[in-house]
């Protein structure tokens, strides 16, 4: 895995169009979402295999920190 790319997320309804963003920009790559917070991923995202989702109702700064644990990629960066 090339990247992992790590975001603290609340708000779903943004997640596909994220999503749709970082596949157009990263097609030379090997890559993952990892998506940090309290809610389930939608329908549209639940099939996708470099999805990731960590549930968790902390601040966002611990969300990045319980992220970066899972993040399977040489490197990383948080949104």
């Amino acid at each position: 895995m090339d990247l992992s790319i790590l975001l603290p997320a609340i708000r779903t309804h943004c997640w596909l169009q994220l999503y749709e963003s970082c596949y157009q920009a990263c097609k030379k790559y090997v890559w993952e979402i990892v998506f940090v917070g309290p809610f389930g991923l939608p329908e549209s995202l639940q099939n996708i295999d470099n999805i990731q989702l960590i549930h968790s109702y902390a601040n966002p700064s611990v969300c990045i920190q319980k992220g970066m644990i899972s993040c399977k990629g040489k490197l990383a960066c948080h949104i």
